[in-house]
């Protein structure tokens, strides 16, 4: 009985410190549940970064590959500029001989008339060439594939921490965006070298078109006739001229285009309208007009025929020279032979039609109106 006191005295003596070694022991059961939970979501952050880094370094891949790609056909590109340049080169020295042999040709059947309006329709194509040979080459001088280098350098020195490097590091926080930018400005870069590579191959099929038209201009059975659209025509010519435009800064407005269609030699037309506008560009750039600008218009001049005008804001013609504006060898021009509007006007007669220009006087600009049949006036 005195034993079963003492204990029951003793129980009764630390009840309170084992009631405080139970909270004690409850309060770090939930500190260790919770330091568990956090352990879990921790765990499962890390699991998702993991797989986000992952997509990350694949999506650089694929960009760093699109990079080299495209990288790939800008050097193409420019190898083709530089095949563009030598064959400039080459053309320039095949019209050399061949002015040569044709002036000589010209002295010894009495056509050196001829020869004389081949070379000025060679010499303005010529300038269309040039023109967008300059631009690629402005395009290329000034590319950005050289970020595609530092890109694929930066990944080559943290090949082995490159997730860390994307995810941790100022630069590699940066290079996603920079990918983005680079990525649309050498897309941009390579839409304007295709452009003006359309424009080169158009010019110099036009130079081999006008060789083809002086080899058989002494057969005018010969002439290729067909049925075309006026419209179609300017915008032809301006494609070929929009190099040389761009570059004087000299915009060109299409007014009152009409959907006209004539039967005409496609070649002859695009050699007048290509002669037009070489000589409006010449006549501002002689003004020095602080607003210049060349106007196109095409429509009916009566009911048998059509036109295309061109009428520019350059230094205009003097009255007593419209009466002399087509004859062979007169030129207002101090470089000027005297052979464009002359040539043209031969041009105009052989496809049925006219051309004609006039000037309101020294700095009112001129206007020149080619007019043709209209296709269903043309015997077949």
């Amino acid at each position: 009985m005195e034993d079963l006191k003492l204990t029951s005295l003793e129980n009764a003596t630390h009840a309170p410190e084992l009631q405080e070694l139970m909270r004690e022991n409850m309060w770090l059961r939930k500190k260790l549940r919770r330091a568990e939970i956090n352990l879990e979501r921790t765990e499962d952050l890390k699991d998702r970064t993991n797989v986000l880094l992952r997509r990350v370094i694949e999506d650089l891949r694929l960009t760093q590959e699109e990079l080299e790609h495209k990288n790939l056909d800008l050097e193409s590109m420019n190898q083709s500029l530089k095949e563009g340049m030598e064959r400039q080169r080459q053309l320039q020295l095949e019209r050399d001989n061949f002015h040569a042999e044709l002036v000589a040709f010209a002295h010894r059947t009495g056509v050196e008339e001829i020869a004389t309006i081949v070379l000025h329709n060679v010499a303005n194509a010529l300038n269309s060439v040039s023109a967008s040979l300059s631009s690629m080459e402005q395009v290329l001088l000034g590319s950005k594939t050289i970020g595609v280098q530092q890109v694929a350098d930066l990944f080559a020195q943290h090949k082995e921490d490159l997730g860390t490097f994307l995810a941790e590091h100022e630069k590699g926080r940066k290079v996603p965006d920079f990918l983005a930018r680079l990525a649309a400005f050498l897309t941009k870069e390579q839409q304007k070298l295709f452009s003006e590579l359309y424009i080169t191959k158009k010019s110099v099929d036009h130079i081999s078109q006008i060789v083809d038209f002086q080899q058989t201009t002494q057969s005018p059975s010969k002439s290729q006739t067909e049925a075309v659209a006026l419209r179609d025509l300017v915008g032809e010519a301006i494609d070929l001229v929009r190099g040389s435009m761009d570059r004087a800064k000299i915009p060109v407005r299409l007014e009152r285009l009409q959907p006209v269609q004539v039967r005409a030699d496609r070649k002859k037309v695009l050699q007048i309208l290509l002669n037009l506008l070489f000589n409006a560009k010449q006549a501002i750039q002689a003004a020095e007009n602080p607003l210049p600008e060349i106007v196109i218009q095409t429509g009916m001049s009566d009911a048998h025929h059509a036109f295309i005008q061109v009428e520019d804001n350059g230094v205009g013609i003097q009255t007593k020279h419209l009466a002399k504006l087509f004859v062979f060898g007169f030129t207002t021009k101090k470089e000027g032979h005297g052979y464009g509007l002359h040539g043209s006007a031969n041009l105009a007669a052989q496809l049925g039609g006219k051309l004609t220009g006039g000037s309101d006087g020294p700095g009112c600009g001129a206007w020149f109106r080619l007019e043709i049949p209209l296709f269903e006036d043309r015997d077949e």
